[in-house]
């Protein structure tokens, strides 16, 4: 099995190299859809609302974890590399303590009632998800630089497999535990971790050159001085608007949107966030070089998006009831109701999500900052309209949409006219 982290990297076509790592994580979510209807046999809907809001909630706090310096490894000189990881690794200790002290306070001080009583002791399973999810992000970033291709695409594979094969063997031998979604995900990132860490076996891990990581950290200061109220407003956007519908509907509907989650949207992020990866990539080593043909790239990698993200979407709003109720039984019939309404939430992502680090990668924090703000403004005043009309929860799932398909226009526009802007800033 190879696996070769080369900081400098054989330059390919953005292009092919999109493809590569979009076919090889599509293939990866076959296998993925291909088990949902046993687990969704398995475990009932709400086992897999308090999955989701785990999800949810892990992902906002994963925020501090590394302070957001994991961004600097794409930008970077190679030199700098290992003290940066190190800088990466020291933070994110520090960070699941802290983290570790606030739980067993909140668990210990928290005045809870009938209902929370019921979901509580899955925030203990948060603390070992914190540390190990930080420890994939930064790593993650490090095959990023690399276009490590292969490497992204097999801890992919061993994280998503690993998980599925373990919530299925669960299933069958705990029926209906409430939290074994959630334990399965963490033996899945677990797996993935250690076999990123084998992989740099070989690597030349020098001691810690602590002058060399306070440098790092006071050079690039800017990144958790900006970067972490910029991706505290990006977490609350992009998840605060599920969680206030799993506390506003009880579980037994919220977790038929948390299915579709799992079956669609899930996928659909994995894919984008490949195309992401290598965008991010190719913008980083082009900002490096002053190459103007980033410009370039980008406009076809929105056109490519485009047209993919139709033909996926417009399959999902035609199909995707239909082939719904083939595999899923009938306790999900109002998930098989809302797959047509977030099929334009599967366009917009598909568009979105690979530019999703333009702006903080051409040093433009401020407006990502803003953008952020906006973002979560709409989603506020949307949640709002829901509660003040008491709308159901198939309307609420519309709202969502619609404030999410406003928010991701905006965001296009302004990657677009900043990337535009620095190319003709290169001489």
């Amino acid at each position: 099995m190879a696996f070769k982290i080369n900081f400098l990297g054989n330059e390919k076509e953005t292009l092919l190299k999109f493809n590569k790592l979009l076919i090889g994580t599509f293939l990866i979510q076959i296998i993925s859809l291909v088990a949902m209807p046993f687990l969704a046999k398995i475990y009932s809907v709400e086992v897999f609302a308090v999955f989701q809001l785990y999800v949810s909630l892990l992902s906002i706090v994963l925020t501090f974890s590394t302070l957001r310096y994991e961004l600097v490894i794409l930008l970077v000189r190679e030199k700098y590399i290992i003290s940066l990881l190190q800088l990466c690794f020291l933070i994110s200790i520090i960070a699941t303590l802290i983290f570790s002290i606030i739980i067993f306070l909140v668990s210990y001080y928290w005045k809870i009632n009938p209902e929370i009583n019921k979901i509580d002791f899955f925030i203990y399973f948060l603390i070992p998800s914190f540390f190990i999810s930080s420890s994939l992000q930064y790593l993650t970033y490090l095959n990023v630089r690399n276009n490590s291709i292969n490497s992204l695409m097999q801890i992919k594979a061993i994280q998503i497999i690993s998980y599925l094969f373990f919530s299925i063997a669960i299933g069958c031998f705990f029926i209906n535990w409430r939290y074994s979604l959630i334990f399965s995900d963490l033996l899945g990132k677990i797996l993935a971790l250690c076999f990123f860490l084998w992989c740099m076996l070989s690597r030349n891990i020098r001691i810690f050159n602590f002058k060399m990581i306070l440098s790092l950290a006071k050079k690039y200061k800017k990144f958790p001085i900006i970067g972490i109220p910029s991706s505290i407003v990006n977490s609350l956007g992009g998840y605060l608007t599920p969680l206030l519908l799993y506390s506003t509907f009880p579980f037994i509907v919220s977790g038929q949107y948390a299915l579709i989650e799992r079956v669609i949207l899930s996928p659909v992020g994995l894919i984008s966030q490949s195309a992401s990866q290598i965008f991010s990539a190719r913008l980083t080593k082009g900002i490096r070089e002053k190459d103007k043909n980033i410009s370039k790239d980008f406009n076809n990698l929105f056109l490519y998006s485009c047209v993919f993200s139709a033909v996926i979407s417009l399959c999902i709003f035609y199909f995707g009831p239909a082939i719904f109720n083939i595999f899923f039984d009938k306790k999900w019939i109002l998930a098989s109701s809302i797959i047509k309404i977030i099929s334009p939430l599967v366009f917009i992502t598909l568009i979105t999500f690979p530019i999703n680090m333009a702006l903080d990668l051409v040093g433009q924090q401020k407006k990502q900052f803003s953008w952020e703000i906006f973002r979560l403004s709409v989603h506020l005043l949307g949640f709002l309209y829901i509660r003040y009309f008491s709308l159901n929860f198939i309307h609420a799932i519309s709202v969502y949409v619609i404030c999410s398909i406003i928010a991701s226009l905006v965001f296009i526009l302004l990657a677009k006219n900043e990337l535009h802007k620095i190319c003709r800033n290169f001489k």
